[in-house]
């Protein structure tokens, strides 16, 4: 699978489950972290957003960490 770099998009859970296209704009070397730019309802900003391979509320995924 691709590298996760600044401007990936990926996969962000929303609290109610839904997911949103986020943009990675800071990737945390070594535990797989990211700072995210989330699109949907306005920008939000995440951050210390940690990869999940089952999607769960306040995760990341859609590419391998």
């Amino acid at each position: 699978m691709a590298k996760i770099t600044i401007g990936s998009i990926v996969h962000y859970v929303l609290p109610n489950g839904q997911h949103r296209p986020a943009i990675v704009v800071k990737v945390q070397e070594g535990n797989n972290k990211l700072e995210l730019q989330v699109f949907g309802e306005g920008l939000v900003s995440k951050s210390n957003v940690e990869y999940s391979k089952e999607p769960a509320p306040g995760t990341w995924h859609g590419k391998e960490a």
